[in-house]
Parts: structure tokens; C-alpha cells; sequence
């Protein structure tokens, strides 16, 4: 929170679930720039032992939501975003993958791996949604770039 404070001047908004590290860490460290909301999604059949319910949640019963602190836009309170980037970062980097041999046995390296990841689906992946990768969309970039680019570039 207090590198999110340093890199926007302004306010800004973050959505969590409700889990007490992230409260404490808004509330401790946003100084009041922060508007934030926590919205708990309940599901069906989630007090099922572990074996019943395999891997996914069940369905979706309810999502409550609860304004923590600021003035957050209603329009834009959703962990569907952090769901989205979760779900792609275990698509796409195998090492947080249930049941497979693709691990780190070293911190550092599963931290490389996260790092390259993330930079590639950022500057590299064309996402269907806007045609453009999200760095382009979002104007930190004026092109996508290469895996070439994105290894030698000093970002």
C-alpha cells in the first residue's frame, strides 16, 4: 500500500475481499487517498469437505459489499479483476498449477517467473477484449512488443 500511495498522486480506488491484511493495510497506510470498498462473494455447497467440492467453487449465491473507507464509485467495486489476473497467472505460468511438477524450489526463481509473466501478458499478449495489450491501452506503450523487446528492454 505504501508503493501504491508513491506511484499515484491522487485518489484512488481498491476492491478486496474482506481479508483483515488487506483492511489493516489500506487503513494503515492510504492516508486518506484511498476509496475502499470489500466485497464478499458466497457460493453454494463451500462448507463441503475439500474432496466433494474437487476444484472449483460452487455456484454463486450472494455478493455483499461494504464501503471500508473513502468514497468508492459503486460502478467499479469488483474482484473480478484480481480473479481475472489470479486465473491467468495460473493459466499461463504453470508453476501455480495444482498436481504438477512445475515449481520453484527457490523463492527467487518463482518471483523471476511471476515477474516475466505478468510483463509478458501486459506488453506482449494481444487481449481480444481491446486488440491491444493492456500496456498499450492503458499508454504506457505506443506498440506491443516482442519477447525480444520485452528481454532486452530496462523497464
Amino acid at each position: 500500500m505504501r508503493d501504491i500511495r508513491t506511484r499515484f498522486g491522487g485518489p484512488y480506488q481498491i476492491t478486496s475481499d474482506q481479508w483483515i491484511g488487506f483492511v489493516r493495510g489500506v487503513l494503515n497506510n492510504a492516508h486518506g487517498k484511498a476509496h475502499y470498498a470489500a466485497q464478499i462473494k458466497k457460493y453454494a455447497d463451500y462448507n463441503l469437505p475439500q474432496p466433494m467440492r474437487k476444484y472449483s467453487p460452487g455456484k454463486l449465491v450472494s455478493v455483499r459489499t461494504s464501503i471500508i473507507c473513502g468514497n468508492p464509485d459503486p460502478k467499479e467495486i469488483t474482484t473480478s479483476h484480481a480473479e481475472r489476473l489470479n486465473l491467468s497467472l495460473r493459466h499461463f505460468n504453470k508453476r501455480f498449477t495444482r498436481l504438477t511438477p512445475c515449481f520453484s524450489k527457490k523463492l527467487d526463481n518463482l518471483i523471476h517467473s511471476v515477474s516475466l509473466t505478468v510483463a509478458y501478458f501486459n506488453f506482449c499478449r494481444v487481449h481480444s477484449a481491446h486488440r491491444q495489450t493492456p500496456a498499450h491501452n492503458a499508454g504506457f506503450t505506443d506498440h506491443t512488443w516482442t519477447v525480444e523487446e520485452l528481454l532486452t528492454t530496462n523497464i
